[in-house]
């Protein structure tokens, strides 16, 4: 097994609290498989990246980038920062790495949106990637650091809720905000400030 894929602890995912309900009952989904259902959660994504993203098509199975849903590999990234006056009501969600071996996901050596971004494919393929600079606390000391800092695994069309192994919050107010939300299940919530900005 690769090195690189033991040294993951989770996958991760933004998400605003007031969606944490529905994730929780029915999974993630990906954009268009939102649309499709007729799914409502509410978004913190930009409308100019949103527009890239549906346009982008990978190159491994030549799928529109928003056929799949989008995981970090590090929850303190650009995305975040562009959004950290929403923080108080994000949670991050911390998703199993085992998602990377499912057949259809894909993965990236930075923000898929962008034309320099290349796709990777299977857990041997993750030792492509610039480690250094996605586990680094700062983008700004890097090349391309902005773009490198977003990588992401990409799994096709949904994400079943037993991979949602950690939910996790900034500050102590969120967490209590989140356990009854979580039910039996509020084990997985812990307060991991560090994750964010």
């Amino acid at each position: 097994m690769s090195t690189y894929f033991r040294q993951i602890d989770h996958l991760y995912h933004m998400t605003l609290i007031s969606n944490l309900s529905s994730i929780l009952n029915n999974g993630l989904f990906s954009h268009d498989e939102i649309n499709r259902r007729g799914v409502h959660r509410e978004d913190i994504s930009l409308a100019s990246v949103q527009e890239r993203r549906h346009q982008r098509i990978e190159p491994i199975y030549n799928r529109s980038i928003h056929e799949y849903v989008c995981l970090y590999f590090s929850p303190r990234n650009p995305m975040l920062f562009k959004r950290r006056e929403l923080q108080n009501d994000i949670v991050i969600l911390g998703l199993s790495r085992d998602l990377i071996k499912e057949k259809d996901t894909i993965f990236t050596d930075g923000n898929a949106a962008s034309e320099d971004t290349k796709f990777y494919h299977g857990i041997e393929e993750l030792a492509y990637l610039p480690w250094g600079i996605i586990k680094s606390e700062y983008w700004t000391d890097y090349e391309d650091g902005k773009r490198i800092k977003c990588a992401e695994t990409l799994v096709y069309k949904q994400i079943d809720k037993s991979a949602i192994h950690r939910v996790y919050c900034r500050i102590p107010d969120q967490y209590h905000r989140v356990v009854p939300i979580l039910g039996a299940a509020r084990g997985i919530a812990c307060v991991r400030p560090r994750l964010f900005f």
